[in-house]
């Protein structure tokens, strides 16, 4: 077949799974994640017992306590950044929980989803060697029923990524979106602050039906 057989051949990424990564300017993240530590570990001492591969996680109202404000204002910042790229029709965004997460050297969290959200994300706060991904799985189930090989993976046919972050790193993905992050191979504990976000007053500003009747109700 020639190569001139086809014209205006063009792959159309229909119905793209968005993950948006950001990066705080290193001088503000160190001061930041200072300050964070900090109250984290003021939170957790004394430390509670944990089973071997575990970790800590505080409860989930970090975003009502006055020392972790400025990250809150950054998840906003995001959040409010996401929904304009997506041109989404909102009445503001709300977060619904945030805690932190405290992995000691090999624990792990497994895979799951944020169920009842809008967006999940999360925020780096310590990653040391080793430790520094998180994983995002294809949430198309059925799509390895038939899968080649490929000679090259690529964002268009890979079923998990790993994408690596920083101290600094804000994460922010579809609350839907299976993730998981793996066994701390480092030799510290990698730190990090959860959170999910959704519409404010969905139930009386979105939930109701976007369509209009062609018969009125007297």
């Amino acid at each position: 077949m020639n190569d001139d057989t086809f014209q205006n051949a063009v792959a159309l990424p229909f119905f793209p799974t968005i993950v948006w990564r950001q990066e705080v300017v290193p001088e503000r993240a160190a001061a930041l994640n200072r300050d964070l530590l900090a109250s984290i570990e003021r939170i957790l001492t004394p430390r509670p017992k944990i089973a071997a591969g575990t970790g800590w996680q505080t409860e989930q109202s970090l975003h009502e306590h006055p020392d972790f404000q400025p990250l809150v204002a950054l998840i906003h910042l995001a959040a409010e950044s996401a929904l304009n790229f997506l041109k989404a029709r909102h009445a503001g965004i709300v977060i619904t929980g945030c805690w932190a997460n405290i992995n000691p050297p090999d624990a792990r969290h497994r895979a799951h989803t944020h169920p009842n959200n809008y967006l999940s994300g999360v925020y780096y706060v310590k990653t040391p060697a080793g430790s520094e991904s998180i994983t995002f799985t294809d949430p198309r189930v059925q799509k390895v029923v038939i899968e080649p090989s490929f000679e090259e993976s690529t964002a268009m046919n890979s079923t998990i990524v790993n994408l690596d972050v920083v101290a600094g790193s804000l994460i922010l993905f579809p609350s839907w979106l299976q993730h998981d992050v793996g066994r701390n191979k480092s030799k510290d504990e990698r730190v990090s602050i959860a959170f999910n976000l959704m519409f404010k007053g969905y139930a009386e500003t979105m939930s109701p039906p976007t369509w209009q009747g062609s018969v009125p109700v007297s």
